[in-house]
């Protein structure tokens, strides 16, 4: 099972001269098993298994979503890590990197935007967005205010056709 979600808009990007810190940011994330939800973290979200000694940082038992568990070894830079968690991105003529695409089963992706945040809120756009909608038509918003990740519901409302 799972639930699936496509990004229909987006004016985010992450500008050329924040690509390393990018990474980093999310290269950091891996150390985070309590936001996994992959071996360990499956319906437990990164806590050990009962009679389990804790897992500290990146371990084979514990990954986020469709990752391999050490994604930044495999991973030489934040075009590769998205690509992994399912964006289709793009660089662009001015270095900046854009997000093109998210057609996929929920994973880790709101996880790894939000980790993105601080140079999300560098980009050149007053609001940084994702517009999301779900396979049962259910629509949102990630929104970047002040280096903060917020989510917003959506709604669709119709007109008088007359």
């Amino acid at each position: 099972m799972g639930y699936y979600v496509s990004l229909t808009d987006t004016n985010a990007i992450i500008p050329a001269d924040k690509l390393d810190e990018a990474y980093k940011l999310l290269c950091d994330l891996n150390q985070r098993n309590d936001l996994k939800t992959g071996g360990y973290g499956g319906w437990t979200h990164g806590r050990t298994p009962e009679g389990e000694t804790p897992i500290e940082g990146p371990h084979d038992k514990v990954w986020f979503s469709w990752m391999d568990w050490n994604y930044p070894e495999i991973c030489a830079d934040a075009a590769a890590i998205l690509e992994r968690v399912g964006f289709e991105v793009t660089y662009q003529a001015d270095g900046e990197l854009g997000f093109v695409r998210y057609e996929e089963k929920t994973g880790c992706e709101d996880i790894f935007l939000q980790a993105l945040a601080p140079v999300l809120a560098s980009c050149n756009t007053d609001l940084p967005y994702f517009i999301w909608v779900g396979e049962d038509y259910s629509t949102w918003r990630n929104v970047v205010v002040n280096g903060d990740f917020l989510t917003q519901e959506g709604h669709i409302a119709w007109g008088d056709p007359t």
